[in-house]
């Protein structure tokens, strides 16, 4: 991407997408592998259809899913502030660049006891 913006929008997106979606959709292929009775023919097989078999007590009228619609909107999303344009990104990973310019800061007893 070109933008610095638009990097930073892409990985809140995949941040958001991550918590919204992509935590449980892990867990489910997670609980299907550590499962020993798990069954993919089961799972992963369609039912019968009911126009093509009338008679079959276990056919299902195909239906249309709802799409899963993910807001994606800035005011919905967590860390969306932090990937506007022109703001300060405050770094709080201990390999950050410190400034050299490192204020000291004293209580006033600490002033006191260096003026005695």
């Amino acid at each position: 991407l070109r933008s610095k913006y638009k990097k930073r929008m892409r990985t809140v997106r995949r941040q958001h997408y991550y918590e919204v979606e992509g935590k449980h959709r892990l867990q489910e292929i997670s609980n299907k592998l550590h499962d020993p009775t798990y069954d993919f023919s089961k799972d992963g097989s369609l039912p019968s259809n009911a126009f093509l078999e009338p008679t079959n007590p276990n056919a299902v009228f195909p239906q249309h899913t709802k799409p899963k619609i993910i807001d994606f909107r800035s005011q919905k999303i967590a860390g969306s502030g932090f990937a506007s344009v022109g703001n300060f990104r405050k770094m709080m990973s201990s390999t950050a660049k410190k400034s050299k310019y490192q204020t000291i800061i004293k209580t006033p007893e600490e002033v006191e006891a260096e003026r005695i």
